[in-house]
């Protein structure tokens, strides 16, 4: 009976397999649990910008959102000395578990762990596609690996000078399938996550009657403003999102030679960090330190550098409010303008170690809350993330005196320009006051002409050009000999930046940068009637006679009265 259940068997599994159902005995064979060293592993990474955070980070597949990269270069190395074929290999590597890699240990082509080196070799370099997708394919690729996103030789868009490149990071090939346990996973999925960081600039120069915020002259004080990106990812994959993934953040401001840094203030979504001034020593509770002129180089060089605590605060202002970006203040007062008429300036920031290094910079060294930094980055070098450039726009104005008759240029009239606070055109008598007053009187020379220079233009403020016009106020405070004084105030705009360069004039033909002020005589020429006149003084002799004669007569009576009294 058995030979016959196993010639019945064995009849069913040739008839089985003639109708094709049944596979061949390797593809039944269920996946093992020990690793096949001869086995092609493939190491899937999917690169997008600010992609889905939360996600498993298990080696499987995952549904991400966000923008793909592409042109991201990942440079691949194997470990040499690690099997993970064997267990003796794996018991070896869990020293690297908690290692944290470094761009000198991936230049110098190894890691030192308790005081033993483990060598790894560049395999290859593999570069994102159209879908952020890059993939290494290794046969017999058992191993230990590290992957460097190499930006210095990427070609992203967006430009991979303003993307901050996710930490080195070590994969093993294969993985235990994290779903069923029972087996290894040789087609691994990665997903390092990318932030293109940027610092926004603005300047608030026109603002009238708003402390900081108006500089309409020389003297004055504006405000820059600067808005740098934060990021919030566990970067250096310590399971944890705090201040210790950036690990340094810096913000620059090279100031121009024509405004001099008054000071500087740093928030992180509207709320202000504590800061100390790195030339004063040690501080105490420090969020940020700071230096408002670092080097004796021409312009003022503004340097930021958080601690430790500003680094978890800002981290955890992120991760609050996703909105929420560093906010530098730096107040500067206008010393002068040049002949062009126009002040920039842009600002730059470091928004991680990790994007320095992936720069080509040098490890960086982030602060305490007591003891300012010795050394302050950049360097020309490497530069930090620019920012975009803002402009303030001064021009010249040149009023010419005249006759209003003979059009001959009047010299010694004095004039003043007020600021017109008001902004409406009147230029009312009660904002000609000493407070609104731009600079000293100026007296017209031998040609009529008196110029005032560097007055901020009435078009173009706030870094725009503006349809809100602010206008100025020219009183003459001082008539020529002769003439009157104006009658009232003159109202005026400057929307032509740089110096004047067109001296000449015509009278009644003017130039954006000219007003011409026609005078009168006093009282119009006219002669009044004056006092001590030869008409007058014949009237006054004739009236002494009658005065006289009046008075001999009643001299005359009243001595024949007592002449007649007497008889």
């Amino acid at each position: 009976m058995k030979s016959l259940r196993m010639a019945a068997a064995a009849f069913a599994a040739v008839a089985l397999a003639g109708l094709g159902l049944i596979a061949p005995t390797s593809a039944m064979a269920l996946p093992s649990p020990i690793i096949d060293p001869t086995a092609t592993v493939t190491l899937n990474i999917a690169k997008f910008l600010d992609n889905t955070t939360g996600q498993p980070n298990n080696g499987t597949q995952q549904t991400v959102s966000g923008t793909p990269l592409e042109g991201v270069d990942f440079d691949v190395y194997k470990f040499t000395t690690i099997d993970l074929t064997t267990n003796a290999g794996w018991a070896a590597s869990i020293v690297l578990q908690d290692h944290t890699l470094t761009a000198g240990e991936i230049a110098d082509g190894f890691v030192t762990v308790n005081s033993v080196n483990y060598p790894f070799t560049l395999v290859t370099t593999v570069t994102t596609d159209a879908a952020g997708l890059a993939t290494f394919t290794q046969a017999a690729g058992a191993g230990l690996y590290l992957v460097n996103e190499n930006l210095g030789t990427s070609t992203t868009t967006p430009d991979a000078s303003t993307i901050t490149p996710s930490a080195p990071f070590l994969v093993t090939l294969p993985m235990t399938d994290p779903v069923n346990l029972t087996s290894w996973m040789y087609d691994v999925y990665v997903y390092p996550k990318n932030q293109a960081d940027s610092i926004l600039k603005t300047v608030t120069d026109g603002n009238l009657g708003t402390t900081n915020q108006n500089a309409y002259t020389v003297g004055q004080n504006l405000t820059y403003h600067l808005a740098s990106t934060i990021q919030a990812t566990d970067s250096n994959g310590d399971g944890s999102i705090n201040g210790a993934d950036l690990s340094y953040y810096y913000v620059g401001d090279n100031l121009s030679t024509y405004v001099d840094a008054q000071s500087v203030t740093v928030s992180v979504g509207g709320t202000p960090l504590i800061g100390c001034d790195a030339t004063a020593g040690a501080g105490t509770d420090c969020d940020y330190y700071y230096w408002l002129d670092y080097a004796a180089a021409a312009g003022d060089e503004v340097k930021i550098i958080m601690s430790t605590s500003g680094l978890d605060k800002i981290v955890a202002a992120k991760v609050f409010d996703a909105a929420a970006v560093v906010t530098t203040d730096i107040v500067a007062t206008v010393t002068s303008v040049p002949s062009t008429g126009i002040i920039p300036n842009k600002g730059e920031f470091i928004p991680s170690e990790g994007w320095w290094i992936g720069q080509g910079g040098t490890d960086l060294t982030t602060p305490g809350t007591t003891t300012p930094p010795t050394t302050v980055p950049p360097t020309t070098t490497t530069p930090g993330i620019p920012s975009n450039e803002v402009v303030s726009k001064y021009g010249d104005m040149q009023f010419i005196k005249y006759d209003a008759k003979t059009s001959a240029p009047l010299t010694g009239a004095e004039f003043t320009v007020y600021r017109d606070l008001n902004n409406d055109d009147a230029c009312a008598p009660a904002e000609m006051i000493l407070a609104n007053q731009i600079g000293s009187p100026v007296t017209t020379d031998a040609s009529g002409a008196v110029l005032f220079t560097d007055l901020q233009l009435s078009n173009f403020y706030n870094n725009a050009t503006q349809t809100d016009l602010h206008y100025y106020c020219l009183v003459e405070t001082k008539a020529p000999v002769g003439y009157n004084l104006n009658a009232q105030p003159i109202p005026f705009t400057v929307t032509v930046e740089g110096d004047v360069t067109n001296l000449a004039y015509t009278v009644g033909t003017a130039d954006a940068q000219e007003v011409q002020v026609a005078n009168e005589p006093s009282n119009l020429g006219n002669n009044l009637p004056l006092t001590g006149g030869a008409g007058v003084a014949a009237v006054s002799i004739v009236g002494l006679l009658l005065v006289g004669g009046g008075l001999g007569y009643y001299l005359v009576g009243a001595r024949r009265r007592e002449i007649e009294q007497d008889v």
